[in-house]
């Protein structure tokens, strides 16, 4: 009989308590709050230590109420020794803040890390390359990707950093070092695409290509701009997500400065699809990739109006007529956040003027969904007054009606730190919706309809199958959260 062979030590530690230990075929093994004090972001790995982006976007936050600035957490890469995967362990610390700098005011949105060996005399530096995506919250730090030694993760060594000289933020950063010894780092920018740099000397760092994307104007948030940005194991091919303009494979087989990678594929979202492409990532064999959505807007917010003329019409892009898709806002008392995501059968009742105090005067609104206009003034010119102000006068809900049909369809969110008091929907319509809704309510009729979110489209992963030679990828899988 064979005997059994006892595993590390750490492979017996009972389960986390906070995490609860096991989840579908996977156990945690180890658990570290890494000092606390930030928010934890994307990490990578390289030997036995992890690389961990930190920071939060204040002006995000500040937004939704969560953290009024940008320095009320310290924004440092934390370096993770891994060594005893039951008692991960922070060895050193980069602070981001560079002498003058605001505190807190550069952000570590992404990291990367590689290790550089001597495939040529052009390799200026060999050892542990750790490259960090900085974004510069509310404008007080800086932007494009840090370089640091880490090959010896206790003590790491700026280098060198590479600054776009556009945008607010680099959302993401990919190093690779190719068969010819060249080291690039890819970097995915907010406002300028995505930057190819060759950083084969970390200290003088070449920009040898950008490329950017249109945007479609599709979904709730209609931008374009780059989010994610991977390669093949060659160096050869760049796998970039762009929001809502999809995802997009491009020839870096190459590099040179002033230049424009060429776009291979692409894979553009259906017409009724949010968008909002986050990360796109081939296997090593360039079969297959995993795609994610950001989630800018967690649920696909729909109004269905039964009977009279609004349920004859059919809007752009709908799937029957009467059925209106609406952008919810992520502050106040989402749908998604309820226990039942929907109003069903409420009375819809228009409130002219964008919804003053004054326009409700002997109106009864108690328990219905209020339609304004996205116009007024003073208390009710904001998304978040005309909420608050409804939800005053006893409404359930608020439906704000595009005024301009051709006006870019977003998330109505809020700039001011008071939309914490709203505590019922607000969801923002086309124009055509509004209209077809007035039209419903024109000689006395009554307009009945149900607000509805599907919270199962908020986070999708995506396995894409990537034909040979590259053609435009399949998509074989969708994982909803």
């Amino acid at each position: 009989m064979a005997s059994a062979v006892a595993g590390p030590a750490w492979a017996h530690k009972p389960p986390d308590p906070l995490h609860g230990g096991q989840g579908a075929g996977v156990t945690v093994i180890g658990h570290s709050s890494l000092g606390g004090a930030a928010l934890n972001g994307q990490l990578d790995v390289l030997g036995d230590h992890a690389y961990v982006g930190a920071g939060t976007n204040g002006g995000f936050a500040a937004q939704w109420n969560k953290t009024p600035t940008c320095a009320t957490l310290p924004n440092k890469v934390k370096v993770v020794s891994l060594k005893d995967p039951a008692d991960p362990t922070v060895v050193s610390t980069i602070d981001l803040t560079l002498p003058g700098e605001d505190p807190g005011g550069t952000l570590a949105r992404a990291v990367s890390v590689i290790k550089v060996r001597p495939l040529s005399a052009a390799n200026a530096f060999t050892g542990d390359l750790l490259a960090v995506a900085l974004e510069s919250c509310q404008g007080q730090g800086r932007l494009g990707v840090d370089l640091y030694d880490v090959s010896d993760p206790s003590r790491p060594i700026r280098l060198g950093t590479d600054t776009p000289g556009i945008g607010t933020a680099t959302r993401d950063v990919s190093l690779i070092q190719r068969p010819d010894g060249r080291v690039l780092a890819l970097a995915a920018n907010q406002s300028g695409g995505i930057r190819v740099v060759e950083v084969t000397a970390p200290a003088a760092a070449v920009p040898v290509g950008t490329f950017g994307a249109s945007n479609p104007g599709q979904g709730c948030r209609p931008f374009s701009f780059a989010q994610g940005v991977a390669t093949n194991t060659t160096g050869s091919r760049a796998y970039a997500a762009f929001g809502d303009a999809g995802l997009v494979t491009l020839d870096i087989s190459n590099p040179m400065p002033g230049s424009t990678p060429p776009k291979l594929t692409e894979a553009l979202y259906g017409a009724s699809e949010e968008g909002n492409s986050f990360r796109f990532v081939p296997n090593a064999a360039e079969t297959a990739a995993l795609a994610t959505d950001d989630d800018l807007n967690p649920a696909r917010t729909t109004l269905t109006i039964p009977t009279g003329p609004a349920s004859l019409v059919t809007e752009p892009g709908a799937s029957a007529p009467g059925v209106f898709r609406g952008c919810e806002a992520i502050w106040g008392n989402p749908l998604y956040r309820q226990a039942t995501p929907s109003l069903a059968d409420r009375q819809v009742v228009f409130v002219a003027n964008g919804g003053c105090p004054a326009d409700y005067a002997g109106r009864d609104v108690t328990g219905k969904v209020v339609l304004v206009d996205r116009v007024g003034s003073g208390e009710c010119f904001g998304f978040d007054g005309k909420a608050r102000i409804a939800q005053q006068q006893g409404a359930a809900a608020v439906l704000v009606a595009n005024t301009g049909a051709t006006q870019l369809f977003f998330s109505p969110d809020s700039a001011t730190p008071g939309d914490s008091g709203v505590k019922i929907p607000l969801v923002l319509i086309r124009k055509e919706a509004g209209d077809a809704i007035r039209a419903g309510l024109a000689n006395s009729q009554t307009v009945v309809g149900t607000l509805a979110d599907n919270p199962d489209t908020w986070g999708a992963l995506r396995i894409f199958n990537l034909p040979s030679p590259p053609a435009k990828p399949t998509q074989a899988a969708v994982f909803n959260a």
